[in-house]
């Protein structure tokens, strides 16, 4: 779970490129977006929403992080808790892609998906 809403606004701005993109991606202007966005617990419920969708979070995460617990106990006492291994909305669309694919082409990817998994990550330092 991100640390802070800021933090999570940060790397999803990083992730779509602009804070334009977002605001985009969950109908809202950039001038409201960045007011909610400045003002934490200012966004609605179902902005909050949207960004758990965009950003294949648990909605009662989002919901937490912009200031609305009370909103998130209540939908977790009537849908239960987040189920921490449940498939991101990015995953969900890999398979999806993967499940396209033809006998040949999943060998290739997963050649290439297992010798990507060996290199060290970016960003992280290793002894």
């Amino acid at each position: 779970m991100p640390e802070t809403f800021g933090t999570f606004i940060a790397g999803l701005i990083r992730r779509y490129g602009t804070a334009q993109a977002v605001a985009d991606a969950i109908g809202m202007s950039l001038s409201a977006f960045s007011r909610g966005v400045r003002n934490e617990g200012t966004l609605s419920v179902e902005n909050l929403l949207k960004l758990a969708e965009h950003a294949g979070e648990a909605p009662s995460t989002l919901l937490r992080l912009g200031d609305k617990g009370r909103v998130a106990d209540l939908i977790e006492r009537l849908y239960g808790p987040a189920n921490p291994h449940a498939l991101t909305t990015d995953q969900r669309e890999l398979l999806g892609l993967w499940q396209t694919l033809g006998e040949e082409a999943e060998r290739s990817l997963r050649t290439l998906l297992r010798a990507l998994a060996d290199q060290p990550r970016r960003g992280k330092k290793t002894a």
